[in-house]
């Protein structure tokens, strides 16, 4: 069990896609994550431009394969990233065998993902907003609240958005103040403990 201090806000709006989506080979992963979107080509050499969903697109940025996917119904394309950095809010990728303007251009509007185990690790306290949907929150009395369906960023501090069986929700600060730990099993969040009342 921990402390939350600090949530890595990477993959917001991710999407995770279904094994029936993933073309039929045991090179690509069955963790892949969306992250982005290919939306121009950048300079002359073959450089893609990449419009993360996060504000902190740490995965994408340390990425050595990354896949792109033109829609639900095409096959995916795996490339080995020689560069990444970020730039204006994008980020301008270097992937091995697109050399020039054309050839980036060619992959334009193209989903980006990224295998969840590739991800890199996230120190003490810290987890990746992907990694907190779904999980159940509790309060002190033992009472359930719901399942956290979304993360907030309101630019002062990550907030989480939790929803029951009836579709009450409450909207959670995640600081110390109020989450109280997160309890891991396998690495991964299982719980999250909060001092919330259910009339709150």
């Amino acid at each position: 069990m921990t402390t939350p201090s600090k949530i890595i806000s990477q993959e917001l709006s991710s999407k995770k896609l279904s094994s029936k989506e993933l073309s039929p080979t045991n090179l690509i992963p069955n963790d892949l994550i969306e992250l982005g979107t290919v939306v121009d080509a950048q300079g002359v050499k073959g450089h893609v431009k990449i419009r993360p969903f996060s504000n902190e697109p740490i995965a994408l940025l340390n990425a050595q394969t990354i896949w792109l996917k033109k829609n639900e119904h095409s096959d995916l394309k795996s490339f080995q990233v020689l560069s990444a950095r970020l730039h204006i809010g994008n980020i301008i990728m270097e992937l091995e065998g697109l050399n020039d303007r054309d050839l980036a251009l060619a992959f334009k509007s193209y989903a980006v993902l990224m295998s969840r185990e590739a991800f890199p690790k996230t120190d003490k306290d810290e987890y990746y907003w992907l990694d907190l949907i779904g999980i159940p929150v509790e309060n002190t009395n033992g009472e359930l609240l719901g399942k956290v369906i979304e993360m907030l960023d309101n630019s002062v501090q990550s907030v989480i958005l939790i929803e029951n069986d009836v579709k009450k929700q409450h909207l959670i600060p995640f600081i110390k103040e109020y989450v109280i730990e997160v309890d891991m099993v396998n690495k991964k969040p299982s719980r999250i403990l909060v001092d919330w009342q259910l009339d709150w």
